[in-house]
């Protein structure tokens, strides 16, 4: 008798579990609709984006975010908005071994950028700084090659960052 009620009781746990889990989800909904949470990337704000010209940014990580950037947010000649972007790109040792080789090195790829209107106002901008790390080896070539990637990486790191800006300057001044 005890081994047949052992797979009722599995399937009766099975069931408080998702019960619970249910549960949860609509008291997280309630909660977050009462306190006022609105979603920053709600259609309203996706109407503003497309409006953004991106001027043309002279480098390979720069050409980077430009096209990762056009992707997030479009890019039209006819637009409401100019953004410049400048980037510079840096890195040093991170890791050295007791011969004074260098195994790993940090990069860092500072970004400002300037969002400027049809009148030819700064409406929004700001800098930041995005940095990773690359792993060095005794083939120069490798090296070079690990060291593009990691700068391709923080320039798309810094396409999304930037996109999330602009969306919150778009929410907040649409309030």
């Amino acid at each position: 008798m005890g081994l047949i009620m052992l797979p009722i009781l599995k399937s009766y746990s099975r069931i408080i579990a998702r019960r619970a889990k249910l549960l949860f989800a609509i008291m997280s909904l309630v909660s977050l609709s009462s306190c006022g949470f609105q979603p920053v990337y709600k259609a309203a704000n996706k109407d503003a984006l497309p409006q953004i010209h991106i001027n043309p940014i002279n480098s390979v990580a720069g050409a980077e975010l430009y096209h990762h950037l056009s992707d997030l947010i479009g890019n039209s000649e006819g637009a409401s908005y100019k953004l410049d972007i400048k980037i510079s790109y840096s890195s040093s040792p991170l890791a050295i071994t007791k011969s004074s080789d260098v195994v790993q090195q940090s990069a860092a790829q500072a970004v400002i950028y300037r969002l400027i209107d049809e009148s030819g106002k700064e409406v929004t901008s700001g800098s930041f700084t995005i940095s990773g790390s690359y792993n060095t080896t005794s083939s120069a070539y490798a090296t070079h090659a690990e060291e593009r990637q990691e700068s391709l990486n923080l320039a798309t790191k810094a396409a999304e960052e930037i996109h999330r800006r602009l969306i919150i300057y778009f929410h907040a001044t649409r309030k």
